[in-house]
């Protein structure tokens, strides 16, 4: 019985120097987790995740937590960013510096990885918003599975060697053994290449339908948008996309001039094929700009005052409270507005065949076309000279604008910037 009292008894901890971290995945911040593409380079996810703030933290934590949890968890944030392209590749070289290191301890012998299994590595295992697990699996899959065998084989043939070298050559991988800098024998093994043959250049009806497509978009944002992309996929890894074009527009708002050419791009997959193929012809390819551009309008006429009358409508019939539901008007608008995009992905593709025909050329013999190929096509085959520089800081100057010509002119302003509390007997 004593010892059961003393057991149960409650002890006494100092904590006051201890230091707590809470950890979580916050996927409400990371709104790109949700991609799982592998066709996008890292980079852009990495710096997509760069921009997200303690601000975006705590709003995405109300999801999770009442505002006062949030409040107990202060203002000291450790915000990881997405792994870059660098960040991967160093993985890659540790995992096999640590093999090499392992192999040499084994068997008394110097390991060489040559670049080729390094790309290997990079292009099957790297799904950029899944970080590191899935690259760890494929070194696993592609060379630590296979090291028994190659082991094997210099203990049953009793070789002589001072060295292997790894590389990759027609999806296998080659174990050279050498001795004194001369190749004694090589030996082979097969490898999956999962990514490798979704990729594949397969030149058939799907990729002249889907560089056709993605070639409309990319030639309308080139035009309308005064952007070139970064790159463009004909064929690509995932499940449910043939293609796409990845755009860094570099602007964070969206204006209400730049509605109709967003719109515009949107369909411009829809338009490129009609032009190319024939109306008869055209495909389900482009259901899902449809959805994107009659979203994106909706949402800007009814809820962000795009229209005629800046009035928040009713998205659905069941809203009954602080929006307006006479819509009638506001559909006809949004109808209007798309049939103009769509006039204008049409003739603007008219006026730039020749672009579009040399680009759908390109992606339909191959799975990419990266931005400065993609710069040298433009610059010989678009038919209007353009200087690709997108102002930055409109809305800025065109404030400094106006207040030079009202503000100053009529000499209400001061060299003092705080002019505006000085009072009557001040000024």
């Amino acid at each position: 019985n004593t010892v059961l009292k003393l057991a149960q008894r409650p002890t006494i901890k100092n904590f006051s120097k201890a230091l707590i971290f809470i950890l979580g995945n916050i996927d409400e911040a990371y709104t790109m987790s949700g991609d799982y593409t592998a066709d996008v380079d890292a980079d852009e996810f990495y710096n997509m995740s760069l921009k997200i703030t303690v601000p975006k933290i705590k709003k995405a934590l109300q999801n999770r937590f009442r505002n006062e949890q949030i409040a107990r968890l202060g203002n000291i944030h450790i915000i990881y960013p997405a792994l870059s392209k660098k960040a991967y590749l160093k993985i890659i070289d540790m995992e096999l510096a640590t093999t090499a290191a392992n192999l040499k301890n084994l068997l008394k012998i110097n390991v060489v990885f040559e670049q080729t299994l390094h790309s290997k590595l990079y292009y099957e295992g790297v799904y950029p918003t899944q970080g590191a697990r899935p690259l760890i699996t494929t070194i696993h899959q592609i060379l630590k599975s296979k090291l028994t065998s190659f082991i094997t084989e210099i203990l049953k043939q009793k070789l002589k060697i001072d060295a292997i070298r790894f590389s990759v050559k027609n999806n296998e991988l080659l174990c050279d053994f050498i001795r004194n800098d001369k190749l004694v024998i090589t030996k082979t093994e097969k490898i999956t290449s999962n990514l490798g043959v979704l990729r594949k250049n397969k030149k058939d009806d799907m990729q002249a339908i889907t560089a056709v497509h993605e070639s409309g978009h990319a030639v309308l944002c080139t035009v309308l948008l005064n952007t070139i992309p970064e790159v463009i996929l004909s064929v690509t890894s995932d499940f449910d996309s043939e293609g796409f074009v990845y755009t860094n527009y570099n602007k964070n708002f969206l204006s209400k001039k730049d509605l109709l050419p967003r719109v515009a791009i949107f369909l411009g997959g829809i338009a490129a094929e009609e032009l190319v193929f024939g109306k008869e012809n055209l495909t389900a390819g482009g259901s899902n700009d449809i959805t994107k551009a009659t979203e994106l309008v909706t949402d800007m006429f009814k809820k962000n005052g795009f229209g005629n009358i800046p009035i928040t409508y009713a998205l659905s019939s069941i809203e009954d409270r602080h929006v307006n539901h006479d819509i009638n008007s506001i559909e006809k608008e949004i109808q209007t507005l798309i049939i103009e995009a769509k006039e204008l992905a049409c003739n603007t593709l008219i006026k730039e065949k020749k672009l579009l025909l040399v680009l759908s050329d390109f992606l339909a013999n191959n799975t990419k076309i990266k931005k400065a190929e993609l710069t040298v096509l433009i610059e010989e085959h678009l038919s209007t000279k353009t200087i690709f520089e997108i102002d930055a800081n409109y809305y800025r100057n065109k404030l400094q604008q106006e207040i030079q010509n009202t503000l100053v002119n009529n000499e209400i302003l001061d060299k003092n910037p705080v002019y505006l509390n000085k009072s009557k007997t001040q000024q």
